[in-house]
């Protein structure tokens, strides 16, 4: 029961959330890129950003990154490619995905980045 309530309540969230931009009368560059996602990635995306415990790993990780020499940004560029490895580095963190799954999309996105893919892996849980 709890489960299907928390379901429900990321679903009405992610409606209001989809649904301002357009009572506004604008969008945004990341207002298109999630109208743009299935439901269910937009429900990935709602279940990333309600994750507590994911965030704060995640906080900590950019915090690793920028106190590394020598890792080299990844050209993360737009608003769909940096929700899109939101979603990738949240499903393997709970599991979802095997850190070698998420290594093998982030090397196939983007090549030449073995070490900062490395890094981020290592760090999972």
């Amino acid at each position: 029961m709890n489960i299907r309530v928390n379901k429900i309540s990321s679903q009405i969230l992610l409606t209001v959330v989809l649904s301002v931009p357009f009572i506004q009368g604008c969008t945004t560059e990341g207002d298109r890129v999630v109208n743009e996602m299935s439901t269910a990635q937009q429900i990935k995306l709602v279940e990333a950003g309600d994750d507590k415990q994911f965030n704060d790993w995640y906080n900590q990780l950019l915090t690793q990154i920028k106190a590394d020499s020598n890792y080299k940004r990844m050209p993360i560029d737009t608003k769909r490619q940096e929700l899109e490895s939101y979603v990738w580095f949240h499903e393997a963190y709970r599991k979802q995905i095997t850190k070698e799954e998420l290594a093998r999309r982030l090397n196939t996105s983007y090549p030449n980045h073995k070490y900062e893919v490395n890094f981020i892996v290592s760090r999972l849980p």
